[in-house]
């Protein structure tokens, strides 16, 4: 049977997975954890970050545009929005043992294609003591595969499709595997480039099609084995991605003749890009009963685009009394921001079926990061001009800030766990040191409300000493059946506000925020090993809260306000009732609520207040994910035929479910597939029945009675049918 193949199974089986930096059987790690290999990841056509959202309960994953995916985990979110002030992830991601998830200055996470991938694991609840800041609510991980020292080989992937209202769309995915020295050395190459057409109309520029979207890039492996004992992988990773618009629509309307979930009304496309460029060497050396593990990465990012400012181009017009004929005129600013990373973590793991199993390690990251904006009108360069004597680019400049910000963390940690009969005892604990500085440079009309050139300067810093444990204890009743209970620990640090000295009351910068989450859960294998039942209940104690706030004039900014809960259920279900059929759900109830009263706080969507009990944006309370697979042959040829339905919950933009409402949407995706030899051919049907649901959303915001931002939707991406073909050699 060729590698891949969809065959019946009996028992479901058992995945190693590596959670807590040494391999362990997934029914044995006393956390919450959903791990897919990368077979069932072909399977269910999950190919990118948004999609890893259907596989695991408790994760919930915005996007607004390019490389602008928010995750969050168990409902620990202030909103969905990565620009609400370019916060540290509340998730953490990574690539192999390379640390992928946004600094404080950038939003949004990097987007990898998941092609050539081995597994991804997703960790619910805090991951502070083995991976650090920014994985406050859990973890995504992504294991790729690596180079194979015996075999030649590879895999052509070739998918075309089209979609509903757009156009076509076409991916190439290609990988090979070279041995250079037999059992020393071998390099391992996977390249893609994918096109997503467009399916929105511009009904003010009248173009059409403008959210298509391209990224392509790759990845390079080259693993040597010197010695039997050490091992030495080099990894250089490149990814591109660009799109026409970020992809937003119109929230709804009362007309007729516009189609708000294929329409948008803005006066310029607002274009992204993104570029992430990262280089790894890690080296592992067998000690015997421990090994040792050194992992070095340098990594930088880029972001930026063209936003439509013809809100604030009207404003300034407004005020200097110009011509009704010089208003809603196109004008467009521009976003950008930068990162590079320097990480190094070193970490000894023991090896062996000893009663004692421990990692611990020291860890250091520094991160020199950029960001800005800049919002310039020719419009009014030239009308000030006329008024002012002679057009200068002060007039013009109606904003222009820049920041600066070094990060670094460094930390020692460790990890253990002994078993005493049927038990196992879990014991952790990271202290880490973080420092956060900071400095703004801002001039500009809008921003400073002066025309002068000389730049608002302001510097900042700040410095914490968090320490993360984690406890946890197992129980195997059986051997298919352990029950465990934990508890730990999770933080991100501060950063600066960008947006200070735009106008009073705004502080220069946030700390910190942390959380304690409880959890007990039990994992159980049942009518050998044919069905699987992995459920956990857990409450979330989540201090000092980032919330993105506004001021009396208008500007958004972070603030550390109060507490919150998070507490629900989880649980996954997996069966293979007969050799030709598989099928599995997974549900999540959540209800996250602030915990304290703030009745001046000034929310983002200008709304006064937060009290106890009111629901955390974006944070849906209820998702589920069902599936069924049935396998049989053609001609003796293994085929499957597979349905994937995943509902999400109704979310909000504001709390106490206020703002603009959105999720509360069911997606349908079917495929069926068949090896021939070495081949397969897969024909699909994704978003089956056209659900035009909205997934994300932007509340409308003024300024002085000028439109700044439409109150806008993100879509689902309309039926889109297609087929791929695959062939390995």
């Amino acid at each position: 049977m060729p590698p891949g193949a969809a065959r019946g199974r009996g028992a479901i089986e058992d995945v190693i997975v590596t959670a807590t930096r040494r391999p362990e059987r997934l029914q044995r790690v006393p956390i919450s954890i959903t791990s897919v290999g990368g077979k069932e990841l072909r399977q269910r056509g999950t190919d990118d970050l948004s999609g890893i959202a259907q596989l695991a309960p408790g994760l919930n994953i915005n996007n607004q545009g390019v490389a602008q995916e928010n995750p969050t985990i168990r409902g620990v979110s202030t909103g969905a929005s990565t620009n609400q002030g370019a916060q540290q992830a509340s998730v953490g991601l990574y690539l192999d043992d390379i640390p992928a998830q946004s600094a404080a200055v950038q939003g949004g996470a990097v987007d990898v294609p998941l092609f050539d991938v081995q597994r991804v694991e997703v960790l619910r609840g805090p991951q502070g003591t083995l991976f650090g800041s920014g994985s406050l609510s859990g973890g995504i991980r992504i294991l790729t595969n690596k180079p194979d020292m015996e075999r030649y080989g590879g895999t052509v992937d070739l998918t075309g499709s089209g979609t509903e209202n757009g156009g076509a769309n076409d991916s190439l995915n290609l990988e090979a595997n070279f041995p250079i020295v037999a059992d020393r050395l071998a390099v391992r190459v996977v390249g893609y480039d994918r096109f997503a057409s467009g399916y929105i109309d511009n009904i003010v520029t009248r173009q059409r099609d403008v959210n298509d979207l391209r990224n392509w890039g790759g990845r390079v492996l080259v693993d040597a084995q010197p010695t039997q004992a050490l091992n030495v992988l080099l990894t250089f990773i490149h990814e591109n991605a660009y799109g026409s618009s970020d992809g937003r629509s119109i929230y709804g309307t009362a007309n007729p003749d516009i189609d708000p979930a294929r329409d948008e009304n803005a006066l310029s496309e607002a274009e992204q890009y993104a570029q992430y460029v990262g280089y790894n060497l890690a080296a592992s050396y067998d000690l015997g009963d421990v090994q040792l593990f050194d992992s070095t990465t340098y990594a930088v990012r880029q972001l930026g685009g063209s936003l439509d400012f013809s809100g604030y181009q009207n404003l300034v017009l407004n005020v200097f009394r110009a011509p009704a004929g010089d208003l809603n005129r196109p004008d467009a600013g521009n976003d950008f921001s930068t990162s590079s990373t320097f990480t190094q973590e070193v970490r000894l793991a023991s090896e062996g079926d000893g009663p004692l199993k421990y990692t611990v390690g020291a860890f250091y990251q520094h991160i020199t990061g950029s960001a800005g904006q800049t919002i310039f009108s020719s419009l009014t360069e030239n009308y000030l001009g006329s008024l002012l004597g002679g057009p200068k680019p002060a007039y013009g400049t109606l904003g222009d800030l820049r920041a600066t910000q070094q990060q670094s963390e460094e930390a020692l940690f460790g990890e253990g766990t002994y078993t005493a009969g049927q038990f196992d005892f879990t014991l952790g604990l990271r202290a880490s040191r973080t420092e956060v500085s900071f400095v703004t440079k801002t001039t500009g009309l809008l921003f400073t409300n002066s025309l002068s050139t000389v730049p608002v300067v302001t510097p900042g810093s700040q410095k914490s000493y968090p320490i993360t444990p984690r406890l946890a204890v197992d129980y195997r009743v059986n051997p298919d059946l352990t029950i465990y209970a934990q508890i730990s620990r999770g933080f991100r640090t501060g950063g600066p506000n960008l947006t200070y000295g735009f106008s009073p009351g705004i502080p220069a910068s946030y700390t910190s925020d942390t959380l304690w989450n409880y959890e007990l859960g039990e994992k159980a294998a049942l009518l050998d090993g044919r069905l699987r039942i992995n459920s956990d209940l857990y409450f979330i104690d989540w201090s000092n809260i980032q919330i993105p706030t506004q001021s009396a004039a208008g500007n958004l900014y972070i603030q550390n306000a109060g507490n919150a809960h998070s507490y629900g259920l989880e649980s996954e279900i997996a069966a293979s009732p007969a050799r030709w059929l598989d099928v599995g759900t997974s549900v999540s109830l959540n209800r996250a609520e602030i915990a304290t009263n703030d009745p001046t706080l000034v929310r983002a969507t200008g709304a006064l207040g937060v009290f106890t009990g009111d629901r955390l944006p974006a944070a849906p309370q209820f998702t589920i994910t069902n599936y069924a697979q049935v396998n049989f042959d053609v001609a003796r040829y293994p085929a499957y035929f597979r349905v994937d339905e995943n509902y999400v919950g109704e979310e909000t933009t504001d709390f106490a479910d206020k703002g603009a409402k959105f999720g509360s949407f069911s997606l349908v995706n079917l495929r069926a597939g068949i090896h021939v030899g070495s081949a397969e051919i897969v024909a699909f049907v994704n978003n089956a029945f056209d659900n035009n649901g909205i997934n994300n959303a932007l509340e409308a915001a003024f300024s002085n009675q000028f439109a700044t931002q439409l109150k806008s939707a993100f879509r689902n991406r309309p039926l889109t049918a297609g087929l791929t073909f695959r062939e390995a050699f």
